[in-house]
C-alpha cells in the first residue's frame, strides 16, 4: 500500500511539472507570435510611407478589424544630414512594443 502511495506521489509531482512546462512553453509561443505579428504590422506601415515626408502623414492611428487591438505613432526629428528626417515608427498592444528607425527625404 506505501508503495502505491510513494508512487502515485511521484506521479503527481512529474505531471505538476510538466503541465508548469506546457504553461511556459505556451507564454513563449504567443509572445512571439505577437513579435511576428508586429514586425509584420511595422513592415506594412512602413511601405505606405513614400520615400519623402511631405509633413501631413498622421502621426498615430489604429489598424483595422481584425488587428484594432494594435496602435501605430509615428515621429518625425531632424536628422543630422539635412536633407533628411529621422521617422520612427512604433507599434504597440498593451504594454508590448516594437519600433523601427528609418530616414526619409523631407519634402521641400
Amino acid at each position: 500500500m506505501i508503495e502505491l502511495l510513494m508512487a502515485s506521489v511521484v506521479v503527481a509531482a512529474a505531471a505538476a511539472l510538466l503541465v508548469g512546462g506546457l504553461v511556459a512553453a505556451n507564454r513563449s509561443a504567443d509572445r512571439r507570435r505577437e513579435q511576428v505579428l508586429m514586425a509584420q504590422l511595422l513592415a506594412s506601415r512602413l511601405a505606405m510611407l513614400d520615400d519623402q515626408l511631405t509633413g501631413d502623414e498622421p502621426a498615430q492611428g489604429a489598424f483595422p478589424e481584425p488587428l484594432e487591438a494594435f496602435s501605430w505613432s509615428l515621429e518625425q526629428t531632424d536628422a543630422p544630414l539635412a536633407p533628411l528626417a529621422q521617422v520612427t515608427l512604433t507599434v504597440s498592444r498593451n504594454d508590448h512594443n516594437a519600433h523601427v528607425v528609418t530616414y526619409r527625404r523631407l519634402a521641400e
